[in-house]
């Protein structure tokens, strides 16, 4: 994996998550992958916390089942999945 991924929500703990791990998300240079948007303005709400981070309107089905993962968000990485 080149850049570090993260996938997020726009529900309330995925912007809470996003807010404490922006700093060190950027750091790392991570990708977002955004799910579960219903809205334009769910995509805005969260490029408006993310300040600048690369964050993609994206189905992420098929990464969450090849990885069992069934909570967002989450950071997926060299180092492991980190929640």
């Amino acid at each position: 994996m080149p850049r570090p991924l993260f996938l997020i929500g726009a529900d309330p703990q995925s912007r809470q998550w996003l807010e404490m791990h922006r700093e060190r998300l950027a750091e790392i240079h991570a990708v977002g992958m955004l799910v579960n948007a219903e809205s334009k303005a769910d995509l805005e709400a969260i490029a408006a916390i993310a300040r600048g981070l690369p964050i993609l309107p994206a189905s992420a089905t098929d990464i969450a089942e090849t990885l069992g993962l069934r909570h967002i968000p989450v950071l997926i990485s060299r180092r492991g999945i980190e929640q």
